[in-house]
């Protein structure tokens, strides 16, 4: 009885040191899938071009998936017949679930680290900038 307790004990330890708050915990708030919302004014269907994924022929506001990986100066490209947009460019901010993490373990920050959850998307909506095409 008390192996298996001693045993018990050791594995809730270590599962607790080695347990990652930003990759576990904002993973229902898509941490491993981050997405961002494109506001305009655009009352055509556009096309959307991520690093993650291509959205056609959709209305705006939509919410997008990004690539989670390298989100800083990553581009969000935009397309539609009648209007050229300026692209979106990203920018990150430090996930604030990373400072409790560091707080409680410091493994897990490595763990962040290599699931990229130390940053996310620095906003969580952007207006396009837009300007008729030149027939």
């Amino acid at each position: 009885m008390i192996k298996r307790l001693l045993l018990f004990s050791i594995c809730t330890v270590v599962i607790l040191l080695t347990t990652s708050c930003a990759s576990l915990i904002p993973s229902a708030y898509g941490a491993y899938n981050p997405k961002v919302v494109i506001e305009g004014e655009v009352f055509e269907p556009v096309t959307i071009i991520t690093q993650a994924k291509i959205y056609k022929d959709v209305s705006l506001p939509i919410m997008v998936d990004i690539n989670p990986y390298k989100i800083n100066g990553q581009h969000i490209q935009i397309q539609s017949p009648n209007y050229v947009y300026q692209d979106i460019v990203l920018q990150t901010k430090i996930n604030g679930w990373t400072w409790a993490n560091a707080l409680n373990c410091f493994v897990g920050v490595f763990v962040d680290m290599g699931t990229n959850c130390v940053v996310k998307p620095k906003e969580s909506k952007y207006k396009v900038v837009y300007q008729p095409k030149q027939k």
